[in-house]
């Protein structure tokens, strides 16, 4: 599962299923389910499940697409964002160089170009290797997640059951 957003008494949640070391990648995956919620696309469901990789993914159906262009112009602050290298070869270092120059002059996150790059060229290896070199490279992006959840929930109104179930799907044990 890529992410699940969920929508509970008109509030929304959204469950993020994918572990990735990059900041950008689970950027890119915040940004398509925000999409979602901004597009009215849980108006008359409750939930909306994103099993396949809507990044990499060669057909997607209307709402995905939707949803990837709301991430888009999240991202970018552009509606029809453009990343193309300038030549049909390149490496990783090369791309990673790109990004970070474009970045200061683009105001947008160097990760970002890269996977948008990738999304233009599927150029998938080029593109994730880039993300190994862009700082600050490989995080415990879903550590961070998880820590910044753990401190919006009001643990104290879950049920004992409740807290127990979510302490432990994000990785927080007794410690809540």
């Amino acid at each position: 599962m890529q992410a699940m957003t969920v929508k509970v008494q008109g509030k929304y949640a959204i469950l993020l299923g994918y572990e990735s070391e990059y900041y950008a990648r689970m950027a890119y995956i915040l940004a398509h389910e925000i999409g979602h919620i901004l597009l009215g696309h849980l108006e008359h469901s409750d939930s909306l499940l994103d099993i396949d990789d809507t990044l990499t993914a060669k057909e997607l159906d209307a709402e995905e697409v939707e949803a990837d262009h709301a991430a888009f112009v999240l991202l970018t602050g552009r509606a029809e964002p453009q990343v193309l290298a300038n030549t049909e070869s390149y490496k990783a270092t090369q791309l990673a160089q790109a990004a970070i120059k474009a970045a200061g002059e683009e105001r947008i996150d160097p990760g970002i170009l890269a996977l948008f790059l990738g999304h233009g060229t599927g150029k998938w290896a080029e593109t994730f290797g880039a993300l190994k070199i862009i700082p600050p490279g490989p995080q415990p992006v879903g550590d961070l997640i998880n820590g910044l959840a753990a401190n919006q929930f009001d643990w104290q109104t879950l049920s004992h059951a409740n807290r127990d179930y979510l302490a432990r799907v994000i990785g927080r044990g007794d410690n809540v």
